[in-house]
C-alpha cells in the first residue's frame, strides 16, 4: 500500500469513508460573476475554519478516557493531512491546531475564499481514473424514451451514429434521467459543457488515490491553472494502454463521485488534469484547480464536519 494512505488511520478508526457534498465550485457550467467578484474581494483575508473528526465507532466506544484518547489521535492524524492540502494550494503559514476539545481550528492567510478551502478540506479526495467510451449505441436505441429537454447529438469530430451523447440545458433533468437506466458495467456521468450539460459513458477504474506517487498545483505559460499527477508505473502504463485502445482515447478523472475533468492526451507516468472549457474566467478556475489539488495532495477518508458559531 502506499505511503500516501491513511492506513495507520483506518486501523485507528475502522475505514470512515465520506462525501460531503462539498463539490459545488467543481461542478456547474461555471462560476457565476457575483461568486467570482466574491472571490476576489476575499483574496487578501484570512480564512478561518473550526472543524470537527467524527466517527460513529468511537463514539460507540463504553470507556470514557479511551474514546477521548481516540478523538485526540483522529483529529492529530487529520490536522496534519489538512496542512498537506493547504500548502498544496499555496497557502503560506498555514495552521491547523488541535484544540483541548479536539477540534481543528484551521487558519489559511491568503486563501481565495472559506468556499474554496472547505471544497479542499471536507472531502476524502477519491480519486478514480475510467476511460470514457466512444461508442454509445444504447442512446439511439432510447431515443423515444427521452424526456423533454433531453436530447441527442453527435460527439465532436465524430460522425458514426452510435458515437453520440446525450445533451440538456438542464443538469437535474439530465442526471434524473440517466440515473433511472441500468446499462450493464457501463456508467454514466453527467459533464459540464460551455452551453450545458453531456453524458459520459465510463468504463472501469484504471487507477485511483492508491496509485498516486505525487501531485502539483501548476500553471501554463498563459496562466491557465492545471493540476499534474505522477502515477506509479504499473497504473502509468495501464492508463496508456486504455487511452491507446480503440475504444477510448479519452479518460476522465472523477473526484470523490464527480468528474471534474478530462484527459485527452497521455504520455509518461505524469499526467495534466486540465481545467474544463466551462470554466472562464480566471476566478473559477483557480477555484477548481485549488479543490483538486488539495483533494489530491493526500486523501482524507473521515467524516470531518465545519462548526459554526450558534
Amino acid at each position: 500500500m502506499n505511503a500516501r494512505t491513511l492506513s495507520g488511520l483506518r486501523s485507528a478508526a475502522v475505514a470512515l469513508i465520506a462525501l460531503l457534498g462539498t463539490t459545488a465550485l467543481l461542478a456547474g457550467p461555471s462560476a457565476t460573476s457575483a461568486e467570482a467578484q466574491r472571490v476576489q474581494r476575499h483574496s487578501d483575508r484570512t480564512v478561518r475554519l473550526t472543524l470537527v473528526v467524527e466517527s460513529p465507532d468511537i463514539e460507540a466506544e463504553p470507556d470514557d478516557t479511551r474514546r477521548t484518547r481516540a478523538r485526540r489521535l483522529l483529529a492529530e492524524e487529520a490536522s496534519k493531512r489538512i496542512l498537506t492540502r493547504l500548502k498544496a494550494i499555496g497557502v503560506k503559514d498555514p495552521r491547523a491546531i488541535v484544540t483541548p476539545q479536539n477540534h481543528i481550528q484551521v487558519v489559511a492567510p491568503g486563501a481565495l475564499s472559506a468556499q474554496v478551502v472547505r471544497g479542499a478540506l471536507l472531502a476524502p479526495g477519491k480519486l478514480e481514473i475510467r476511460p470514457v467510451a466512444e461508442r454509445s449505441p444504447h442512446w439511439t436505441e432510447l431515443a423515444g424514451q427521452l424526456p423533454e429537454g433531453v436530447e441527442i447529438r453527435q460527439n465532436p469530430g465524430q460522425v458514426s451514429p452510435d458515437r453520440v451523447h446525450l445533451w440538456s440545458a438542464d443538469f437535474a433533468t439530465l442526471h434524473r434521467f440517466t440515473r433511472r437506466l441500468a446499462l450493464g458495467e457501463t456508467r454514466v456521468e453527467v459533464f459540464p459543457t460551455r452551453e450545458g450539460w453531456r453524458t459520459l459513458d465510463l468504463g472501469e477504474v484504471l487507477a485511483t488515490e492508491e496509485n498516486l506517487a505525487s501531485s502539483e498545483l501548476r500553471s501554463s505559460p498563459a496562466g491557465i491553472p492545471f493540476v499534474q499527477i505522477e502515477l506509479e508505473p504499473g497504473s502509468a502504463e495501464t492508463l496508456r494502454g486504455a487511452a491507446s485502445s480503440h475504444t477510448s482515447t479519452t479518460l476522465a478523472v472523477m473526484l470523490d463521485g464527480e468528474v471534474v475533468s478530462l484527459i485527452h492526451r497521455t504520455g509518461g507516468q505524469a499526467l495534466e488534469i486540465p481545467c474544463p472549457d466551462h470554466l472562464r474566467s480566471h476566478q473559477s478556475r483557480q477555484a477548481w484547480a485549488a479543490q483538486v489539488a488539495g483533494r489530491l495532495a493526500t486523501p482524507i477518508p473521515l467524516t470531518i464536519a465545519e462548526l459554526t458559531e450558534p
